[in-house]
């Protein structure tokens, strides 16, 4: 065991070691850059920042906010309930006004009112 200890120290020793990128070096660089006066008194204003943009969840539950509104909701039937938008050229409402015409006392009157003049030949 001991043999391939010194086999391995032996590999080792030809080989240099640079300690710039060792754990505790980068640690003591931190460490310097935290108690660094300068820059702990940074005004705000010099800050670089980015907004953060909304998640998905925010998002959903202001859209559901929206449309839950029940102040919303009043304003929008008050301002619709008297526009009604249905098509005019539907089978229904073809069907519709065809019915309204046959039940309607003045289209009957009109058509009476031609019935009930005679014209008799002299």
């Amino acid at each position: 065991m001991q043999n391939v200890y010194k086999s391995d120290l032996e590999w080792l020793k030809g080989i240099g070691w640079l300690p710039e990128g060792s754990v505790e070096v980068m640690r003591v660089k931190n460490a310097q850059n935290l108690l660094n006066e300068r820059l702990y008194r940074i005004k705000p204003e010099d800050f670089k920042f980015t907004s953060i943009v909304d998640t998905p969840e925010v998002i959903q539950a202001k859209i559901n906010s929206v449309q839950i509104s029940e102040p919303l909701y009043r304003d929008a039937w008050e301002r619709e309930k008297a526009n009604v938008n249905v098509p005019a050229d539907t089978p229904v409402m073809l069907q519709s006004k065809i019915n309204a015409m046959q039940i309607s006392d003045v289209r009957d009157s009109t058509h009476m009112h031609c019935f009930t003049q005679y014209f008799l030949p002299n």
